[in-house]
Formats: C-alpha cells, sequence, structure tokens
C-alpha cells in the first residue's frame, strides 16, 4: 500500500497532524507549533510596521485567495482518495503505517512526533470517515476553517433558539466605589476604523509585536456581529519521543498530605540547583460569604480532604466594595521537567530526561522554568501561589480557565492525562481551601488533544475511550472538591456549569471545545453538540427573569481564527442578546495578555471578554498571574470589571540570580489612561491606539 495513488490519499491524515496543507514542507525536524509561530512572528512584524496591512493578518497563515483555495483543494483530493481506501476496507492498521511514513519523509515531522501522534488521531478520523456519509468539502472546510476553507453543506449553517424582546439596553456608568488617580487623557481624533485586535504578550526580553489590525474590513465572513479578536494560538501541539509518559505511575511524586504545615516540595529530580521554596503554613476558613444554586446560598464547605489552610487574613467579608479575583490560565504542568536537560529539543516538549543530550552549556534548561519548549516545573507553580496568596490575602474566588497537562501531544494518554489533572487539582486545592475555585476545561485535558465528541451522539457510548466521558467523571469528581456543593450533572455530561455565588451574581463555565475547529468531532456533527449553547442561551435567559448579572468563563476565546464558524456566529449573538447581563467573559488558551470586544450588528461595543496571560512560560514568555476587581456588594453594583492587575516573574532574572522575583507588571486603568473599563472604554482605547503611536507604545511596552 504504499506510493502512487494511496500515498497521496493518506495525506488527509496528515492535514489533521499538520493543521494544515500549507505546512506540506517545512524544513526538517520542524514542529506544528514551531511552524506557527514562525508565521505569527512575521504576522506581529508586518502588523507593527504596516498597521493598515488588512484582517488576513489575523489568520494563522496569512496568504493569498490563490494559495488558499490551492491548499482546499489538496485537501479535498486527499480526502476523497481516503474515502475509496476506507470504502475498500483497508485496515486501520494499514493506514496508520503509511500515515507514519509520510509524516516523516513528507511532511518533515520527526519520527517520535510521527510516531506517537498519528496513532492517536488516526482511530477517530477512521471512525469519523466510516460511520458517515461526508464529502470531501464539508471535512475540509471543517478542519481547515482557520485557513480560509470553507463548506458548501447547508446544515453547516444552523441556530439557536433566542428567547426574543431584549430588554432596553442598560447605560453602564463607572462606579463611584472604586476610584482611580489617572493620568490625563490624549485628544481623541476622529476614529478612522472600525475594528481592531490586539495582544500584549510578556517575553523574555523585548516585547515581540503584538497581533494589530486597523482595517475597517471584518476578518470574519459569517456576520457582522461577530466580536473582532486575534488569538496566536493553534489548535494542534506536540512533543519528543522516548518513554511514555502514560506508563508513569498515577501515584503522585508530590506527596500532599493533610497536615496544615507541610506542604511539599519536593520536585521528581533533585539536581544541583537553587534550592526549592520553602514550605508555607495555611489557615482554614470554615466560612465563606459566596453562595450557589439556583435557589439557595452556596456556601463553600471545607469537607473536600485537604485541609492545608493559609495563616493570611480572611477574604472579603459581604458589602465590600469590590471583589478580587484571582484567574490562572494554562499552567501546562510537566511533571518530567527536568532542570539541566535539554532545552533545545527538536521536540514540541522539551526540558525532560528523554530531550536528549545537551550540546552546549546555553541548551541546559533552567531551573525556573526555560522559555523554549518546555513545560512548567511544579516548583514555579508553588512558588507563584505562594505569591498570590501572601500579596493577596483578601482574594474573593478563583478563577480557572483550563489546560493544565502539557504540551506532549505525541504522548497523551487517558492514565497520564488523569494523573495531571488529580496533581494539578490537589495543587490548587491545598492553596485555596477557603477560596472557591470555579475551573474550565482546557483543550489540553482531553488525549487526543481537542477531540470532544458530541455527547449526546447516540453512539457516544460505545466509542469507549475515544469518548471524553472518562475525562469529565474525573472532572466531576475533582471539581467537587473544589465546589463541595457543585451539580455535577451537567460536569458529568460535558464539563459545563452554571452557579449562583452570590444573590443576583451567577457565574458559567462552559465548554469551548464544541465550537473549535480543532476538534474533528465536528465534522460529524457541528450543529451545537452536547445542546450547549441552548442551554447557555435559557441559562441566560432565566438569569435576566431573575435579575441576575453573569460572568462567563471558558478556555479558548470564541471568535478566533480556529474557531467554527457557526458556532462562533451564534454565540455572539446570545452576547448581544443578553448584553444586560454577561457583564464579562474570561478565557486563556492564547498564553498572551489580550481582550475581545464584542459588537451588535450596528457595530455597537456590547461586551468585552478578558484573556489572561499563561502561567507557563511555554514558549518565549515569562509566566503570569492576574487579578481582577468587580464591582462590589452594593445596591445598584454593575459587576463589571473595575481594573485589573497583571503579575509577572523574569525567567532571566530568576536563572541569574537563583530565585523569582515577583512583581507587578501593570494595572490597566492606570497604564491605558482609562476612566472605567466597560466595553465603550475598551472601544476608545483601540480607537486611540490606532490613532497614537505613543499610546499604543504604552500598550505594548
Amino acid at each position: 500500500m504504499k506510493g502512487g495513488v494511496q500515498t497521496v490519499a493518506l495525506l488527509l491524515l496528515l492535514l489533521v497532524v499538520a493543521g494544515a496543507s500549507s505546512l506540506a514542507s517545512p524544513p526538517t525536524l520542524m514542529t506544528p507549533k514551531g511552524v506557527h509561530y514562525h508565521h505569527l512572528k512575521a504576522a506581529r512584524e508586518r502588523r507593527l510596521h504596516q498597521p493598515s496591512s488588512g484582517p488576513e493578518d489575523v489568520m494563522v497563515y496569512p496568504k493569498g485567495k490563490e494559495e488558499k483555495l490551492m491548499e482546499c483543494l489538496e485537501c479535498e483530493v486527499a480526502f476523497q482518495f481516503l474515502q475509496g481506501l476506507i470504502n475498500a476496507d483497508t485496515p486501520l492498521e494499514v493506514l496508520v503505517e503509511e500515515s507514519i511514513i509520510i509524516c516523516v519523509t513528507v511532511v518533515g515531522y520527526t519520527q517520535v512526533f510521527c510516531d506517537g501522534y498519528v496513532p492517536l488521531i488516526a482511530p477517530i478520523l477512521y471512525h469519523i470517515l466510516s460511520t458517515n456519509n461526508i464529502t470531501a468539502n464539508d471535512v475540509c472546510g471543517e478542519i481547515l476553517t482557520f485557513v480560509g476553507c470553507t463548506s458548501n453543506n447547508p446544515d453547516r449553517e444552523w441556530t439557536v433558539n433566542i428567547h426574543p424582546d431584549k430588554p432596553p439596553v442598560i447605560p453602564l456608568a463607572p462606579s463611584e466605589m472604586f476610584s482611580l488617580t489617572l493620568l490625563s487623557f490624549l485628544p481623541l481624533p476622529t476614529p478612522a476604523i472600525s475594528r481592531i485586535s490586539l495582544s500584549l504578550t510578556t517575553n523574555s526580553s523585548s516585547l515581540s509585536s503584538p497581533p494589530f489590525n486597523t482595517s475597517p474590513s471584518h476578518p470574519f465572513t459569517h456576520s457582522p456581529s461577530h466580536p473582532f479578536t486575534h488569538s496566536p494560538s493553534h489548535p494542534f501541539t506536540h512533543s519528543p519521543s522516548f518513554p511514555s509518559p502514560h506508563q508513569l505511575s498515577l501515584a503522585s511524586p508530590f506527596p500532599l498530605t493533610t497536615n496544615s504545615s507541610s506542604l511539599s516540595t519536593t520536585p521528581i529530580h533533585s539536581p544541583p540547583h537553587p534550592p526549592f521554596p520553602p514550605s508555607h503554613t495555611f489557615t482554614h476558613s470554615p466560612s465563606h460569604p459566596f453562595t450557589h444554586s439556583p435557589s439557595h446560598p452556596f456556601t463553600h464547605s471545607p469537607s473536600h480532604p485537604f485541609t492545608h489552610s493559609p495563616s493570611f487574613p480572611s477574604p472579603h467579608q459581604p458589602g465590600a466594595d469590590s471583589l478580587k479575583v484571582l484567574q490562572l490560565a494554562d499552567t501546562h504542568y510537566d511533571p518530567l521537567y527536568l532542570p539541566g536537560s535539554n532545552a533545545a529539543c527538536p521536540e514540541e516538549l522539551c526540558c525532560r530526561e528523554e530531550s536528549g543530550v545537551v550540546a552546549t552549556p546555553e541548551d541546559e534548561a533552567w531551573y525556573w522554568g526555560d522559555y523554549r519548549h518546555c513545560g512548567t516545573p511544579y516548583w514555579l507553580l508553588q512558588d507563584m501561589l505562594t505569591h498570590a496568596r501572601a500579596t493577596h490575602p483578601d482574594i474573593d474566588y478563583v478563577i480557572w480557565t483550563g489546560d493544565l497537562v502539557p504540551h506532549n501531544m505525541w504522548s497523551t494518554s487517558k492514565d497520564w492525562n488523569l494523573f495531571v489533572v488529580r496533581e494539578m487539582n490537589q495543587l490548587i486545592q491545598s492553596f485555596f481551601p477557603d477560596i472557591p475555585v470555579f475551573p474550565v476545561v482546557g483543550n489540553h485535558e482531553m488525549s487526543p488533544l481537542d477531540q470532544f465528541p458530541d455527547p449526546d451522539d447516540e453512539d457516544n457510548e460505545a466509542l469507549g475511550d475515544m469518548s471524553a466521558d472518562w475525562l469529565y467523571a474525573e472532572l466531576a469528581q475533582q471539581w467537587s472538591h473544589l465546589l463541595p456543593d457543585l451539580d455535577n450533572s451537567t460536569v458529568n455530561k460535558a464539563a459545563y456549569y452554571s452557579v449562583l455565588i452570590k444573590p443576583g451574581f451567577r457565574l458559567i463555565s462552559f465548554n469551548t471545545m464544541f465550537g473549535y475547529s480543532a476538534n474533528v468531532w465536528l465534522v460529524e456533527n457541528s450543529q451545537d453538540p452536547g445542546g450547549e449553547l441552548a442551554w447557555l442561551e435559557e441559562e441566560l435567559y432565566r438569569a435576566e427573569g431573575a435579575g441576575e448579572l453573569v460572568h462567563l468563563l471558558g478556555h479558548v476565546p470564541p471568535g478566533t481564527a480556529a474557531s467554527e464558524r457557526t458556532w462562533s456566529k451564534e454565540f455572539s449573538r446570545i452576547i448581544e442578546r443578553y448584553e444586560n447581563t454577561v457583564r464579562a467573559q474570561f478565557y486563556g488558551h492564547t498564553h498572551y495578555d489580550e481582550f475581545e470586544i464584542f459588537h451588535d450588528n450596528t457595530g455597537r461595543p456590547c461586551g468585552v471578554a478578558y484573556i489572561s496571560p499563561s502561567q507557563t512560560p511555554w514558549f518565549d514568555l515569562n509566566p503570569a498571574y492576574r487579578i481582577y476587581y468587580i464591582d462590589g456588594d452594593r445596591q445598584d453594583t454593575t459587576r463589571l470589571v473595575l481594573d485589573h492587575e497583571t503579575y509577572i516573574t523574569n525567567l532571566t532574572e530568576a536563572h541569574e540570580t537563583g530565585s523569582t522575583r515577583w512583581f507587578l507588571s501593570y494595572g490597566a486603568r492606570e497604564k491605558y489612561q482609562m476612566a472605567s473599563l466597560t466595553p465603550e472604554a475598551w472601544q476608545e482605547l483601540v480607537e486611540r491606539m490606532a490613532q497614537d503611536r505613543t499610546l499604543f507604545d504604552i500598550f505594548f511596552s
């Protein structure tokens, strides 16, 4: 089964592996993420020096229309041949074997990556293509949406039933309870644009240029009500070869005991590097001012098995002028991180014992984490959480927006992923036993990466480990420790939930994987998998009727180039309909410090999404965490974000001195001269930055 037509046919598997046919001839040993970030860097440079270069710069692979069309045609040709082989009952094992050969010799990925990832993704593709009547145009229009491919299947266009009779829009005024001395505003010229997308990075040295698009045209074609955004994320990741992590014992290498003074800091390896952070003592607060459930108070019970308790002051009490909220995003903890190992390996994830020989001293992995393709050391996360608790003893609650598992895409498994999920949940519980933590599922929690089938599909139970049920069951169990009174019925179904945390204030955590085109299960069914958007709309309708204000929590920001078009359009319609109710959204995934502005169909700003920088340095980033100040428990509270602060540590400095120094990088209102953080204020900011390079440089610095 080698060569000729069969070889071309099998390229479809590699299209999913590569993420795009535009990667058909990358340099040998380049990984999917490496190629992805190479394109992003070039795109950022164009946006920095030519800010009017147009909306195509927000695409992952900015090319001309002819090239995009060719990529789509290549995909369709490959699919047609592959479908013929499947119809001829070619065994899956043969397809996998041939695909691995092509992956290495034609596409140019490492043997390690191809040997690991192709067998993970191939059974899903084989199942989808052998059990569904799907056209080549339809498949490629779904999985290559981010390079501009589209499907002509009318079933890809669908709508969510949205309750009519939108109430009059409530003007949002800045809270008088939260004053801040601001710098003088620069003159605001007449706006010359309608949409801008911006992001800020926390790089190792000089910051790389952020995405910047001042074109009046929108990069998406499906709806004027779609949020404009740029996300430098890519749907595919990858990593090294060597002993597979799923062979590890699920016993934790970091013993977390219930002794309140014995928070372990012993990592998996103990090379001669700077000493580990000291142990920390916590006290436990038995009560918390939060409420929960649609009808009764939610008391954050300390009954879970972790009793480490801080000796810091108790959180805000009811009636506070503002709530203080910590966001954690993209921890990407790697249990196999080894200081001194090879940080310059050819794989997606390095800094491990199996990462090969260290060629030069410069290639050695740093103790506190490394800017190259490396995961996050356990002790760095401990150090960050220790700083967050000590510096912010009055945190009211934590939002944890997903991606716990490292970037070893080629060697994930059910056992490995569950091991990391358990470790991270135990760590978070140990630092916040007295504070509610509201978690979100990320795309890396699933094995293989990104692949979440429709939980409502009648064949879901027959999928075995290809189903995400095993992950949902574990998340339900782990999240019950973080939120003991949480109704886990929807978590067990698809990892989404809704909680009333205070009278009149609700948080809704939803699974963004059903709107992410890297999820190839969307080829089988993209029409609101799991009924999640319908559920979200109903939750918001009920909240509106009850006079509740809502914050949304997710992982992948809707509206990115890799979003499933119709899902993203329908989500935007929901946000526009319930703009009086949804007062903020919080996401991660991109690893960058970004924000999105949502607009109604007239172009008026109607919502804001905050995208937090990551804890992981993967890659070329300084670890960071975010603090939000939310309008508090006053009679006319808006529950808007009043301000936010970003704290970072510089890994270069930590490497040189042997210790970390966490510090405030910036506060949003002061740095950007904003009187408030309403949607209109964010729109005004990007319009000012589009006209004033000095202000843009302040944002960028």
